[in-house]
């Protein structure tokens, strides 16, 4: 969103996160995985791993991880602070206890979850950090879903992570709390450029022409033509069910999504074609056009198209970064833990060849993860996989993931479009 928004910001994130993580594991990774970076901001959330288990109300254990959970938020603050990086916090999302599915039910959790979400908060304030609260806004909006179809989620099926629709919630809380709602683009087609460019916003109007011809009893407005460069992208959407079902309960598009095209002195009782850069788009009457349609509900603009192009350049960044986590999830978990109980030193990054770290995860998985599950050790079985195979690529994925996001980066700039209406009826 921030890049296709603010593509001339130069904006970096860094997914400092692995799978599984809890406070104390980041904070012992502080150094290595998030200082390094040399962030200016730091957006935090945790606890679905941090209170994980099945939880009775003020049980001891129940007390003694939320007094736990509260003491690491802390120190991470204060490790923050310290540095004068910027800190969001956000709260958990839920955990889908209520949706009707085969899978177990965790008794308890999402009640702790919600209790998570109340330090967060507090924290905040205490602080004087700004929250996200996802926790409150997904599961008003779940209950809603499912008050129409008991088998519908904004989670997954593991009632864990969010789908597309859960995400698209947490996008739009997010925005909500640090942005103003406004619109992308507002682009005002009237008698002239300069009164065009007045009434306009986030664009710019550079020519704007229109070609009249004349009958008998009087003179047509023929089409129009003009030159403009919006400065924002459209946010490309899923179009999963779970999601429009979302958008009839949050306002993502008016507030954060609009495109607007809007154009004065029309004729009444008229039909025009709309053309980008000589593309057909749809078409439209005076009325429609005069109250100004949002072209971001339309699929086939040149816009989406680059949108969408920024976005497949983002997907193959965001599966590098995840094997780049694999490699910190492996070293952290498992090599960390192994060194420190055989009191060896740790020389992780330093193997001397893939046959000796090969035979090392071999022995991590036998003490560890042989008596597991199948499930849990199939899993942890992949993870260690991973790790042979993206170590040794490492400092290349790296590099390639810099290089993409230079290219998202171009491919988000803003471009000049022409914009065409021709009289059809």
């Amino acid at each position: 969103y921030y890049l296709l928004r603010y593509p001339t910001r130069n904006i970096s994130f860094c997914n400092c996160g692995i799978a599984g993580d809890v406070l104390n594991g980041m904070l012992s990774r502080m150094d290595d995985d998030v200082f390094i970076h040399n962030p200016t901001h730091a957006i935090i959330m945790f606890g679905m791993n941090d209170l994980g288990g099945e939880y009775q109300n003020n049980s001891n254990g129940f007390i003694r991880d939320l007094n736990s959970y509260t003491s690491s938020m802390i120190k991470i603050i204060k490790l923050l602070k310290e540095r004068n990086i910027q800190i969001i916090l956000q709260t958990p999302s839920i955990y889908d206890d209520t949706v009707k599915l085969k899978s177990t039910i965790v008794i308890g959790r999402n009640q702790a979850l919600f209790n998570v979400s109340h330090i967060v908060n507090d924290i905040g304030k205490e602080y004087q950090i700004p929250v996200v609260d996802y926790w409150t806004i997904m599961q008003n909006t779940n209950l809603k879903i499912q008050s129409m179809n008991p088998k519908d989620t904004i989670i997954g099926f593991d009632r864990v992570h969010p789908g597309p629709a859960g995400h698209l919630i947490m996008t739009y809380s997010f925005l909500h709390t640090m942005e103003k709602p406004s619109l992308l683009s507002h682009m005002v087609l009237s008698e002239n450029v300069s009164i065009s460019q007045f009434f306009s916003s986030k664009c710019h109007i550079h020519s704007l022409k229109r070609n009249y011809y004349s009958t008998d009893s009087h003179i047509d407005n023929h089409s129009i033509e003009a030159v403009i460069t919006s400065y924002a992208l459209p946010m490309v959407l899923s179009t999963e069910e779970t999601v429009r079902k979302v958008l009839k309960f949050i306002p993502f598009i008016k507030d954060f999504n609009s495109e607007v095209f809007q154009v004065h002195h029309l004729i009444s009782h008229t039909i025009y074609e709309l053309s980008i850069d000589n593309k057909p788009i749809g078409t439209f009457n005076n009325s429609a056009l005069a109250i100004g349609i949002n072209l971001t509900n339309l699929k086939h603009t040149p816009q989406h198209v680059q949108s969408t192009l920024v976005h497949s350049i983002l997907m193959k960044l965001w599966e590098l970064e995840g094997h780049i986590n694999t490699i910190k999830f492996v070293e952290h978990n498992f090599f960390r833990p192994f060194y420190r109980i055989h009191h060896m030193n740790l020389s992780v990054t330093v193997m001397k060849n893939e046959t000796e770290t090969e035979s090392l995860l071999h022995r991590i998985y036998l003490e560890r993860f042989a008596n597991e599950s199948v499930d849990r050790a199939e899993y942890f079985k992949g993870q260690l996989n991973g790790y042979l195979m993206y170590k040794k690529k490492e400092k290349e994925m790296i590099q390639q993931i810099e290089s993409l996001q230079y290219q998202s980066r171009l491919a988000a700039m803003p471009i000049t479009r022409t914009y065409s209406l021709l009289k059809i009826s």
